[in-house]
């Protein structure tokens, strides 16, 4: 990481490095968790409350069976959804737009979970923000498994 920050990059996602405004703006829907289309053999797309993924068969594919697997999105899966891709990204998410999207505080419900994992050093809240610090990136499966 010293030679990619050497040289102007700047990590904005755990495994996506880029110079000063030049971060894929395809990735980044992914991480934003906005919705998305999949198209052609094997694309995932998120729609509405249902995430897909189509076939990987071509025949199947043009006689129109395209969606392999469709996931119901429930209240639940989006929260976990959320701290997946949110947390994955160097920016981390605003309370204000957390509590907008799931009617709740963060901290009304995570505070102790938060407490314990900046006080290990992997979380932190910032300016109306809360990320995973350097090393909370790197480790970021356990702050995922205990934010309970």
């Amino acid at each position: 990481m010293k030679t990619l920050r050497g040289a102007g990059y700047t990590r904005y996602e755990v495994s996506n490095f880029a110079r000063n405004h030049q971060e894929s703006r395809h990735n980044l829907v992914y991480w934003h968790d906005e919705r998305y289309y999949g198209c052609g053999l094997g694309a995932s797309g998120y729609i509405g409350d249902k995430r897909y993924t189509n076939t990987r068969s071509l025949p199947h594919y043009l006689k129109g069976d395209r969606i392999e697997s469709e996931e119901a999105v429930t209240p639940s899966s989006d929260l976990g959804y959320f701290f997946l891709t949110n947390l994955r990204l160097e920016e981390g998410f605003s309370l204000q737009s957390f509590e907008a999207r799931f009617g709740f505080s963060f901290f009304s419900k995570y505070q102790k979970s938060f407490d314990r994992l900046a006080k290990e050093g992997l979380l932190l809240s910032k300016e109306g923000r809360i990320k995973a610090t350097d090393h909370g990136i790197m480790v970021l499966d356990e702050i995922l498994r205990n934010l309970d």
